[in-house]
């Protein structure tokens, strides 16, 4: 790893899908305009080739000439920055359009909470899901127990706890940590 005075490796952000691409720099101007030039003078040349001698001419060139491809670079900048601008703002709206609908879930689920005891409170049963009064679904011998009570406890009788099936309600009043 080259010494680059951090303290460790350095961490690349992702960019969006939709985010601008960076600005072109002065160089990839100048290369971009004399690559067709140099395959013209000298065609089927390799890659490595066409490196060395665009690095070459750029060298050769004296600052007046480099003047032009630094404007370029410079107008190519301020379209980055232009086009960043609006897609941070775009991005912005949009998490905030996200946080709003996921807000608007979350209410709703609130509500249907909200009408789910409503409804288990008419029904008799404190904290039991509508229709449990009667306990359809439950296993035979249950007779219109609620399914997590605790037995009815005769004088000199040990406490036992009834099983709750995977499809049953868990209530507040079970101890949920001595299955017997």
């Amino acid at each position: 790893m080259a010494g680059n005075g951090a303290a460790g490796p350095k961490r690349h952000t992702k960019r969006g899908p939709n985010a601008p691409k960076r600005a072109s720099g002065v160089y990839v101007f100048f290369t971009n305009e004399m690559r067709p030039i140099v395959m013209e003078q000298h065609p089927g040349i390799k890659f490595v080739d066409m490196g060395r001698i665009l690095g070459e001419r750029w060298r050769a060139l004296t600052p007046e000439e480099k003047t032009k491809y630094e404007a370029q670079s410079g107008e190519d900048k301020m379209r980055i920055q232009l086009e960043m601008s609006q897609y941070t703002a775009n991005q912005a709206a949009a998490q905030q359009q996200q946080q709003q609908m996921q807000a608007m879930a979350h209410q709703q689920q609130m509500q249907m909470q909200m009408q789910m005891q409503m409804q288990m409170q008419q029904h008799g049963v404190p904290g039991a899901p509508p229709g449990m009064n009667g306990v359809p679904g439950a296993p035979p011998g249950m007779n219109g127990a609620v399914p997590g009570a605790a037995p009815e406890m005769h004088t000199g009788q040990q406490q036992q706890h009834q099983y709750i099936y995977p499809n049953q309600y868990h209530y507040p009043q079970y101890n949920h940590h001595s299955y017997t």
